[in-house]
Protein backbone atom coordinates (compact mmCIF):
# COMPACT_ATOMS: atom_id res chain seq x y z
CA UNK A 1 0.00 0.00 0.00
CA UNK A 2 1.49 3.88 -0.88
CA UNK A 3 0.44 6.49 1.51
CA UNK A 4 0.83 9.66 0.48
CA UNK A 5 1.49 12.47 2.89
CA UNK A 6 1.13 16.24 1.70
CA UNK A 7 2.33 19.08 3.93
CA UNK A 8 1.29 22.57 3.57
CA UNK A 9 3.86 25.09 4.95
CA UNK A 10 2.76 28.98 5.50
CA UNK A 11 5.20 31.31 5.26
CA UNK A 12 5.58 35.37 6.54
CA UNK A 13 4.11 36.68 9.56
CA UNK A 14 0.41 36.66 9.99
CA UNK A 15 -0.92 39.94 10.95
CA UNK A 16 -3.20 39.95 13.91
CA UNK A 17 -6.44 41.54 13.86
CA UNK A 18 -7.40 44.52 15.73
CA UNK A 19 -10.40 44.28 18.26
CA UNK A 20 -11.97 48.03 20.77
CA UNK A 21 -13.35 47.06 23.58
CA UNK A 22 -14.37 49.32 26.37
CA UNK A 23 -17.70 50.73 28.49
CA UNK A 24 -19.82 53.76 27.98
CA UNK A 25 -21.06 55.91 31.25
CA UNK A 26 -23.79 57.60 30.58
CA UNK A 27 -24.94 60.90 32.84
CA UNK A 28 -27.04 63.86 32.84
CA UNK A 29 -26.65 66.41 35.82
CA UNK A 30 -23.81 64.16 37.57
CA UNK A 31 -26.76 61.69 37.82
CA UNK A 32 -26.02 57.87 35.80
CA UNK A 33 -28.44 56.80 33.29
CA UNK A 34 -29.02 53.41 31.71
CA UNK A 35 -27.80 53.87 28.39
CA UNK A 36 -29.72 50.69 27.16
CA UNK A 37 -30.96 51.40 23.41
CA UNK A 38 -29.96 55.22 23.63
CA UNK A 39 -26.00 54.86 23.26
CA UNK A 40 -24.02 53.81 19.85
CA UNK A 41 -20.11 53.70 19.89
CA UNK A 42 -19.15 53.63 16.68
CA UNK A 43 -16.20 53.83 14.31
CA UNK A 44 -16.05 57.63 12.59
CA UNK A 45 -12.25 57.53 11.63
CA UNK A 46 -9.83 55.54 10.45
CA UNK A 47 -6.34 55.61 9.42
CA UNK A 48 -5.75 53.95 6.74
CA UNK A 49 -9.18 54.22 5.35
CA UNK A 50 -11.82 51.79 5.39
CA UNK A 51 -13.30 49.64 2.78
CA UNK A 52 -16.35 51.24 0.78
CA UNK A 53 -19.98 49.91 3.04
CA UNK A 54 -20.89 46.43 1.98
CA UNK A 55 -23.84 46.63 -0.69
CA UNK A 56 -27.16 48.71 -0.05
CA UNK A 57 -28.90 46.53 3.44
CA UNK A 58 -33.00 46.73 3.91
CA UNK A 59 -34.14 47.58 7.58
CA UNK A 60 -37.56 48.18 9.04
CA UNK A 61 -39.51 50.58 11.52
CA UNK A 62 -42.85 49.55 12.74
CA UNK A 63 -45.95 52.30 13.75
CA UNK A 64 -47.23 49.61 16.28
CA UNK A 65 -49.21 50.77 19.54
CA UNK A 66 -49.01 54.52 18.72
CA UNK A 67 -44.93 54.51 18.73
CA UNK A 68 -42.21 53.68 16.56
CA UNK A 69 -40.43 50.33 17.29
CA UNK A 70 -37.39 50.53 17.60
CA UNK A 71 -36.93 53.34 19.15
CA UNK A 72 -33.30 53.38 17.49
CA UNK A 73 -31.76 51.90 14.74
CA UNK A 74 -28.33 52.39 13.45
CA UNK A 75 -27.60 52.02 9.42
CA UNK A 76 -24.89 52.37 7.17
CA UNK A 77 -24.83 54.61 4.39
CA UNK A 78 -26.97 53.72 1.76
CA UNK A 79 -28.91 51.55 3.81
CA UNK A 80 -32.83 51.54 2.94
CA UNK A 81 -35.65 51.61 5.79
CA UNK A 82 -39.19 50.14 5.47
CA UNK A 83 -41.46 52.38 7.63
CA UNK A 84 -44.99 50.36 7.93
CA UNK A 85 -47.73 50.91 9.99
CA UNK A 86 -49.49 47.90 11.89
CA UNK A 87 -51.88 50.51 13.34
CA UNK A 88 -56.00 51.07 12.91
CA UNK A 89 -54.66 54.83 13.46
CA UNK A 90 -53.42 56.75 10.62
CA UNK A 91 -49.59 57.69 11.17
CA UNK A 92 -47.08 60.08 9.37
CA UNK A 93 -43.57 59.50 9.03
CA UNK A 94 -41.29 62.97 8.78
CA UNK A 95 -38.10 64.45 9.29
CA UNK A 96 -36.98 67.84 9.95
CA UNK A 97 -33.62 66.75 10.63
CA UNK A 98 -30.38 68.47 8.86
CA UNK A 99 -28.89 65.02 8.19
CA UNK A 100 -31.84 64.30 5.78
CA UNK A 101 -35.62 66.37 5.55
CA UNK A 102 -38.06 63.84 4.53
CA UNK A 103 -42.27 63.67 4.54
CA UNK A 104 -44.61 60.62 4.35
CA UNK A 105 -47.73 61.22 3.10
CA UNK A 106 -50.22 59.93 6.37
CA UNK A 107 -51.23 56.24 5.66
CA UNK A 108 -53.38 53.59 7.40
CA UNK A 109 -52.32 50.00 7.90
CA UNK A 110 -49.85 48.65 5.65
CA UNK A 111 -46.73 50.67 3.99
CA UNK A 112 -45.83 53.85 4.80
CA UNK A 113 -42.98 54.34 2.08
CA UNK A 114 -39.15 52.96 1.91
CA UNK A 115 -36.39 55.45 2.09
CA UNK A 116 -32.60 55.53 1.76
CA UNK A 117 -30.57 57.15 4.05
CA UNK A 118 -27.39 58.42 2.20
CA UNK A 119 -25.73 60.99 4.29
CA UNK A 120 -23.87 60.11 7.78
CA UNK A 121 -25.26 61.54 11.10
CA UNK A 122 -28.18 61.68 12.98
CA UNK A 123 -32.14 61.38 12.23
CA UNK A 124 -34.56 62.23 14.23
CA UNK A 125 -37.71 60.84 12.79
CA UNK A 126 -41.68 61.78 14.08
CA UNK A 127 -45.04 60.97 13.52
CA UNK A 128 -47.36 64.24 12.57
CA UNK A 129 -50.03 62.75 14.23
CA UNK A 130 -49.08 61.94 17.52
CA UNK A 131 -46.75 64.00 19.17
CA UNK A 132 -45.00 61.30 21.59
CA UNK A 133 -44.35 59.30 18.93
CA UNK A 134 -39.97 59.69 17.49
CA UNK A 135 -37.63 57.15 16.58
CA UNK A 136 -33.92 57.89 15.66
CA UNK A 137 -31.96 56.78 12.81
CA UNK A 138 -28.17 56.68 13.16
CA UNK A 139 -26.40 56.83 9.73
CA UNK A 140 -22.62 55.75 10.12
CA UNK A 141 -20.11 55.30 7.64
CA UNK A 142 -19.20 51.31 8.31
CA UNK A 143 -20.70 48.08 9.65
CA UNK A 144 -18.11 49.00 12.80
CA UNK A 145 -20.40 49.65 15.82
CA UNK A 146 -22.50 48.64 18.73
CA UNK A 147 -25.84 49.67 19.95
CA UNK A 148 -25.15 49.51 23.86
CA UNK A 149 -27.54 47.50 26.62
CA UNK A 150 -27.87 48.33 30.00
CA UNK A 151 -24.38 46.87 31.23
CA UNK A 152 -22.89 49.81 28.70
CA UNK A 153 -20.00 47.55 27.47
CA UNK A 154 -19.07 47.29 23.52
CA UNK A 155 -16.38 45.32 21.64
CA UNK A 156 -16.07 46.31 17.98
CA UNK A 157 -14.09 43.32 16.00
CA UNK A 158 -12.66 42.47 12.64
CA UNK A 159 -11.13 45.61 12.38
CA UNK A 160 -7.98 45.86 10.23
CA UNK A 161 -4.63 47.37 11.84
CA UNK A 162 -5.04 51.08 12.52
CA UNK A 163 -6.04 54.08 14.24
CA UNK A 164 -9.21 54.47 14.62
CA UNK A 165 -11.19 57.76 16.05
CA UNK A 166 -14.58 56.65 17.88
CA UNK A 167 -17.58 58.36 18.78
CA UNK A 168 -20.02 57.35 21.40
CA UNK A 169 -23.30 58.97 21.19
CA UNK A 170 -26.43 59.46 22.49
CA UNK A 171 -29.68 59.85 20.90
CA UNK A 172 -30.31 63.67 21.91
CA UNK A 173 -26.90 63.64 20.10
CA UNK A 174 -24.34 64.11 23.18
CA UNK A 175 -21.03 62.84 21.83
CA UNK A 176 -17.53 61.82 23.78
CA UNK A 177 -14.74 60.65 21.05
CA UNK A 178 -11.52 58.68 21.43
CA UNK A 179 -8.62 57.99 19.86
CA UNK A 180 -6.84 54.36 19.34
CA UNK A 181 -3.28 54.85 17.66
CA UNK A 182 -2.12 51.97 15.93
CA UNK A 183 -4.41 49.01 17.24
CA UNK A 184 -3.11 45.78 15.89
CA UNK A 185 -4.74 43.36 18.54
CA UNK A 186 -7.44 43.52 21.08
CA UNK A 187 -7.58 47.08 22.92
CA UNK A 188 -9.35 48.24 25.85
CA UNK A 189 -10.10 51.98 26.17
CA UNK A 190 -11.42 51.78 29.54
CA UNK A 191 -14.79 53.76 30.37
CA UNK A 192 -15.93 56.37 28.71
CA UNK A 193 -17.62 58.93 29.78
CA UNK A 194 -21.04 60.83 28.06
CA UNK A 195 -22.83 63.63 28.93
CA UNK A 196 -26.69 62.94 27.81
CA UNK A 197 -28.36 66.00 26.44
CA UNK A 198 -31.87 67.33 27.18
CA UNK A 199 -34.64 65.42 25.69
CA UNK A 200 -35.35 67.27 21.94
CA UNK A 201 -38.73 69.41 21.31
CA UNK A 202 -40.80 67.82 19.64
CA UNK A 203 -42.35 69.71 16.73
CA UNK A 204 -44.99 69.18 14.00
CA UNK A 205 -44.03 69.24 10.37
CA UNK A 206 -44.00 72.63 10.16
CA UNK A 207 -42.39 73.67 12.95
CA UNK A 208 -45.25 74.54 15.02
CA UNK A 209 -46.28 73.07 18.22
CA UNK A 210 -48.22 69.88 18.61
CA UNK A 211 -52.25 70.84 19.98
CA UNK A 212 -52.55 69.69 23.72
CA UNK A 213 -54.94 66.35 22.54
CA UNK A 214 -52.10 65.21 20.37
CA UNK A 215 -49.16 65.40 22.68
CA UNK A 216 -49.95 62.52 24.85
CA UNK A 217 -50.73 59.01 24.46
CA UNK A 218 -54.18 58.02 25.26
Amino acid sequence: MLGLLVALVVTGPVEPGCSIEGAVRLQQGGKALSPAGRVVVFVDTAKPRLPPPPERRPHQIRQVGRQFEPRLKVVVVNDTVEFVNEDKDEHSVFSNSDTDTFDFPASRKGKTGVRPFLNAGPVMIQCDRHGWMRTDVLVVKNPFYAVLDATGRFKLEGLPPGTYGLVAWERNDGRATVEVKGCRTATDVGTITLDANPDRPLLRRDSTDYPWELKNPY
